[in-house]
């Protein structure tokens, strides 16, 4: 299997979306990366999750549901196409 992988930059951090291999299975890897000070290629960090390929149908279902309420509830607002959605924080306490 050949690794596919998505990079985003996120205000400070960088979040990597993988499809690899791990000891013979496929999983999706999400996990956080940083740049080390020595300027040096990206390195993963301690802070993400990986999951069993298989799963990924449904973790897609639960993002969509999640993002649609998080739509109706306020906290996400579309203002045009190709602009990207606006985050209300103020929406949700900061204390789940």
């Amino acid at each position: 299997m050949s690794p596919a992988d998505s990079t985003l930059a996120l205000d400070k951090h960088i979040l990597k979306v993988r499809l690899a291999a791990h000891r013979g299975r496929a999983i999706v890897d999400i996990r956080y990366f940083y740049q080390p000070a020595n300027g040096g290629p990206l390195k993963p960090g301690l802070r993400g999750v990986t999951l069993p390929a298989g799963y990924l149908p449904e973790i897609i279902e639960a993002l969509e549901q999640l993002k649609a309420q998080m739509v109706h509830d306020g906290a996400l607002e579309y203002t045009g196409e190709g602009n990207p959605p606006k985050y209300h924080p103020h929406v949700y306490p900061t204390d789940f």
